[in-house]
């Protein structure tokens, strides 16, 4: 990419800020890397961290996936390796030169394992890691920070704190504890007030500031020793394979495992570390990393920082923003970062030397702090304003498993301890009800409107039909649950309607348990219907699939609970034989009701009858309504048509119900079609003839007028109450 000469002037600013960003992890990760050496040896730890700064960087930077690329040591996978050099230093046959060529190679393995996770494309399996994991991950990574810096925050040899008792406590340095915390202190007020300016370097160079204006004023005040002296040079490779002879020898050969595993450890740690570092810059710079390209890239830095004899690397989101902000938009940015380093190596040797152990100290401290996310922030607020929120408990457990058994054994035990309750809160969590609401069917009628005389026969039958609500995934964890609910249901029911709308998902287990349940249910005598499934939609794919309802007489599948409960409530009907399919007399229409013989006669007159095959339209939407109808038999379905999910109903009528009168009376146009269900009779009165009766009969119209009311006022008032059961179940 070519650049102006003003972006070249802003990349090598932001480069500059990035380098000093970086400093003080590369020196602080660096010493913690191979601090098992012992403090006379801190500067094979200092070199070996700004060589991963420089070389490392500088290889993962020019295959990188990111947009603003900046690798570098990282708190994760140093702890990782630290402790992979701890167990070499406590083995008295090897020496200093096969302890440092045994450490490279185990940074070398993790980077050829990085190479085969991009090469195998698992960059997006990182997506399944579950978030509470990788959070307690982040949490135990802390707390081993922490750890590790108590002893220079106190003042203490670390040798002495791993004696029994606390009798170190009387060797405690009390000025070196207040040169750590001033120092973590102004790391702090910078990153909240002064967001353009490294918050490490204001600590840094406050801190130090702070520790030699203390020697001046305190000159007998215990102030912690400072950083190693360090002969400059260039960074030069070393032979790895020359540190894989190092294998032949016994005393090496038997670390190998633990070589190999560490290698794996920090490979994965890294990787996860690389790809959410990545999402982080993604976020911060508007851009999208390619993850199968950003883990080869790390695993290629790994390879270029153990030739030179550096500790591993991962990509580093904290030094890349700061980056970013400061202007850099390009790799660039990041060479120049390493440049710098690289002179700071070559020529600033002395000045390094002079940085005090507690400030870098200091610093980590709110390293470690900074690793707790927000997202876990988050759920610890979130228990303590509603200490009976389960979801925020179960991640709080998971978080705090991880870390604490991080701490206590180990990386790999950690996060499949971590995985495992994962899965099992999981499952627990799916196992609890699926059950959203259960309603009779007096809270849930149908919409279809029934005569009065059948009308009357339902209310005091809809409570034989329930429906219930689910809302879930119906899995091998809740689908026995959810059959020991619905069985504990029949005894006082005859219809179940399942309102399978909201189910998820649907298993092969879930999909068995169902249709035993139905076959149950029907040989008990009670009939269960599953509502929002259809042969094509997915829950009838998913069901026919796992073997489940071949049978088309075993599948009372309904679009939708407002067709299912139609169903149940003309079975209630048929059982006491009031069926549909015989024609009420017309003296008993709801139009006619408390009409003397004479006024039926002048009725009958104005009256249009008509009958109706099956699939008949009775009107059509945007006709202009000039009628009012009164069905005698059959059904007729006001219909919205053309809506993006095909057909609407918007409710089926029954013998003895009237409708269309809004139209009629206001003279507009009707707003839904209206169409036989099954075959029916209507009889029909137009706006003229009702005007006529006025003039001619008025009593007889009054009279209608009346009937036209009461038959109104009924419906809604069942509207109503429908609404006020629906809400005290919901409540």
């Amino acid at each position: 990419m070519r650049l102006s000469l003003q972006s070249l002037h802003r990349e090598l600013a932001a480069g500059l800020v990035t380098a000093i960003a970086s400093l003080a992890f590369a020196l602080t990760f660096g010493m913690v890397a191979l601090a098992a050496l012992g403090p006379e040896r801190a500067e094979f730890g200092i070199r070996a961290g700004l060589i991963a700064g420089i070389v490392g960087n500088v290889v993962a930077s020019a295959f990188a996936g990111t947009a603003l690329p900046v690798s570098g040591p990282r708190a994760s996978i140093t702890l990782v390796q630290g402790a992979f050099v701890v167990g070499l230093a406590a083995d008295p046959a090897l020496g200093l030169d096969e302890t440092l060529a045994l450490s490279s190679l185990c940074v070398a393995c993790a980077g050829v394992i990085q190479i085969l996770f991009g090469a195998l494309r698992f960059g997006t399996l990182v997506k399944f890691v579950p978030y509470p994991v990788v959070a307690g991950f982040m949490c135990g990574v802390a707390l081993l920070i922490v750890f590790a810096q108590v002893p220079h925050v106190l003042g203490i040899a670390p040798s002495a704190m791993r004696t029994p008792g606390l009798d170190w406590l009387a060797s405690l340095q009390p000025w070196t504890v207040l040169v750590s915390f001033a120092t973590a202190g102004m790391v702090l007020v910078a990153g909240q007030h002064w967001r353009r300016v490294p918050a490490a370097l204001v600590g840094l160079l406050g801190g130090t500031a702070f520790y030699f204006a203390l020697r001046v004023a305190v000159p007998d005040a215990a102030l912690g020793p400072t950083v190693a002296t360090i002969s400059p040079g260039l960074p030069l490779p070393t032979t790895l394979a020359g540190a894989v002879s190092v294998l032949g020898m016994p005393a090496a050969a038997k670390h190998l495992p633990a070589l190999l595993a560490s290698g794996a450890v920090i490979a994965i740690i890294g990787a996860l570390d690389s790809l959410l570092g990545a999402a982080a810059i993604d976020s911060a710079t508007e851009t999208r990393h390619r993850a199968n390209r950003e883990l080869a890239a790390q695993g290629l830095g790994n390879l270029a920082s153990a030739l030179f004899g550096g500790v591993a690397i991962a990509l580093s989101p904290a030094q890349a923003i700061a980056g970013w902000r400061a202007g850099g938009r390009t790799v660039a940015t990041s060479y120049v970062s390493s440049a710098a380093l690289l002179v700071l190596m070559l020529g600033g040797t002395r000045a390094l030397a002079q940085l005090p152990i507690a400030v870098l100290a200091g610093i980590m401290l709110v390293v470690a702090w900074n690793l707790i996310d927000a997202w876990t922030r988050g759920v610890v607020r979130r228990i303590a304003a509603n200490v009976r929120d389960r979801a925020a408990w179960s991640s709080a457990a998971v978080v705090a498993l991880v870390a604490g058994v991080m701490v206590a054994v180990n990386f790999v035990v950690a996060v499949i301890a971590g995985v495992f309750l994962s899965m099992a809160l999981f499952i627990a969590a799916m196992n609890r009800s699926l059950v959203r609401a259960v309603l009779d069917g007096t809270a849930r009628p149908s919409r279809r409107i029934y005569g009065p005389d059948e009308e009357q026969l339902l209310a005091t039958s809809r409570s034989r039909i329930k429906l219930i609500e689910l809302q879930g995934a119906l899995f091998f964890g809740s689908a026995e649950a959810l059959s020991a609910q619905i069985e504990s249901l029949t005894k006082t029911t005859d219809y179940i309607v399942l309102d399978m709308r909201r189910v998820t998902e649907i298993d092969a287990t879930g999909a068995i348990v169902l249709e035993q349940l139905v076959k149950r249910q029907h040989a008990a005598g009670v009939h269960l219907a599953l509502a929002g499934v259809s042969p094509k939609g997915r829950h009838g794919r998913a069901l026919v699939a796992c073997g489940t309802f071949l049978s088309h007489e075993a599948r009372r599948w309904f679009a939708d609970p407002d067709r299912a409960i139609e169903w149940a409530e003309r079975r209630l009907l048929r059982e006491v034989e009031h069926g549909s399919r015989r024609e009420i007399p017309f003296e008993r229409l709801v139009l006619t009701t408390g009409l003397d013989a004479g006024e039926l006669k002048v009725l009958r007159e104005r009256l249009r009858r008509r009958e109706l095959d099956a699939d008949d339209v009775l009107f059509r939407e945007g006709e202009r309504g000039s009628r009012l109808y009164v069905l005698a038999r059959g059904a007729i379905s006001i219909v919205i048509r053309g809506t993006a999910d095909g057909d609407r109903r918007v409710v089926t009528f029954a013998p003895g119900s009237l409708f269309g009168e809004a139209a009629m009376f206001d003279g507009g146009v009707r707003s839904a079609s209206a169409i036989a269900v099954e075959d029916a009779v209507v009889y029909s009165l137009s706006r003229s003839a009702l005007d006529s009766l006025a003039a001619s009969h008025p009593a007889l119209a009054n009279k209608l007028l009346l009937n036209l009311g009461r038959h109104l006022a009924g419906r809604l008032r069942q509207t109503t109450d429908a609404v006020r059961e629906l809400s005290d179940s919901s409540g």
